[in-house]
Order: structure tokens, then sequence, then C-alpha cells
């Protein structure tokens, strides 16, 4: 997909990753709609980067309706829905049920909010994309992080069956998955180091999107580690097997 031009949504858009996507896709010269539940900073970003600011909160169904319908109703359509909330570390051990059902309503629910009021417009248009943004625990399996590991699965495995069921429809799915250093901060604002990371993440991104790609991985996938191979495999077969 060429981003020139097309309306994009970002949820969790004042996170160091929503940011550094939504400025990307603005230089690749989209529209950008920016979501979070932090109204004061979402504005405060909007007129610092003249993103679209809409305050929601992506667990709860009729934010995300609210949110689409505003959009449609500015713009016509909605061409890119990039899910990027999520939750973030559990603990290492089982978790409490609150913590839990947290985790599954923003990482999973709110994904599938989003499809449930997008899907049937971009059936009608045989146009569009849903980009999930998922920690790559999603991808293999983190022993020392096993309730957080387990909690993130189903994501990738809803974003396959999206992928599988509509893309003959015209219905495009990505899945980024990221490792949790990529994104480190020191608790207050992006430092120069991890700055250029993130430079870095967009950028892989957009060039996923462009060439629709099902896994967008930040590293070189020439030379995967040992912890990413079998995945890897597994998806550039489940790739060749949707072209």
């Amino acid at each position: 997909m060429d981003l020139d031009g097309r309306v994009v949504i970002i949820t969790k858009g004042i996170s160091e990753i929503g940011l550094a996507l939504a400025g990307r896709c603005q230089m690749e010269g989209a529209i950008v709609v920016l979501s979070d539940t932090n109204e004061k900073s979402l504005r405060k970003i909007a007129d610092e980067t003249g993103v679209i600011p809409i305050a929601g909160d992506t667990t709860q169904p009729a934010d995300v309706k609210s949110l689409i319908d505003k959009i449609r109703h500015r713009f016509g359509r909605i061409d890119l829905f990039v899910s990027n909330a999520s939750r973030g570390t559990l603990g290492t051990n089982f978790s409490n049920s609150k913590d839990c059902n947290a985790c599954w309503e923003l990482d999973l629910l709110s994904q599938m909010y989003a499809v449930k009021y997008m899907l049937p417009q971009m059936i009608n248009r045989k146009n569009g994309y849903f980009l999930n943004v998922i920690p790559a625990t999603g991808l293999f399996t983190e022993y020392n992080l096993r309730m957080y590991s387990t909690l993130k699965h189903p994501s990738l495995s809803f974003a396959e069956r999206m992928a599988a069921n509509y893309g003959n429809m015209g219905v495009k799915v990505s899945v980024f998955c990221y490792e949790p250093c990529v994104t480190e901060a020191d608790g207050t604002a992006i430092n120069k180091c991890n700055a250029v990371k993130l430079q870095n993440l967009a950028e892989q991104v957009i060039v996923g999107i462009r060439q629709e790609q099902f896994m967008i991985f930040l590293h070189d996938k020439r030379k995967p580690t040992n912890t990413y191979l079998h995945e890897l495999l597994r998806y550039e077969m489940y790739g060749n097997m949707r072209a």
C-alpha cells in the first residue's frame, strides 16, 4: 500500500511506537488520526505535529465505533487502522485475574472491535488494511514471562485468520512484532539512542506496508537469531502461501 493521501488511524498514539509511526506516515503523505485515553497529551501532540486527535478507550466498543464513525464522516473512508494499544509486562509468574483481563481486553479485544466496525466497509470497497502491533512475545515463548507471553499469542492468531479469510476480498493484514528493548525510554522522554531505534522501527513498518508483508520484523531476516528461526521460517512459508 502506498500511504500518500491515505487516511490512517493509530491507537495508543502518544506512545513511543505510536508517535514514531505517526510521524513516518505523515512523511509518506498520509492523513494521520491519533487516538489515546490521555486527551491532554493527545491535544499537545496534535498542536505540535498536525495530526488529528480523538480521545477514546479502545477496550470500549462504543469508543472504537465512535472513533471510526467520526473519521468516516469526515473523510468518507479509513484506509489503514493501526492497533497499537498493548499492556506492559505482567510479571514473571502468574498474575491476578484483574491484570490478565486488562491485558486481554487491550491486546486482543481492542483489535477485534476495530475489525468489527471496519471490516464491512473495507469489504464493500474491496480495499483496506489492518496493522496490528504485537510484542515479540506473541511470536515466540518467553519462559520468564509466562502469562504475558501466553496472552500475546491470541493477537497473532487472530491476525493470521483475518489475513487468510479476507485477503481475497481486498482486505490486507500485517503484524509488526517488535522486541521490547527497541522502545526502552527513560521514563519521561525518548533519549537520543532510542530515538534512532524508533526511527528504524517506523521505517521498517513503512517498508512492510508498502510490500504488504504479513509479518514485519525490525531485525535483518537474513540473519535470524535462534529464538526467531522457527517462527521466521513459518511466516516466510505462510507469506508464500498467501501470495
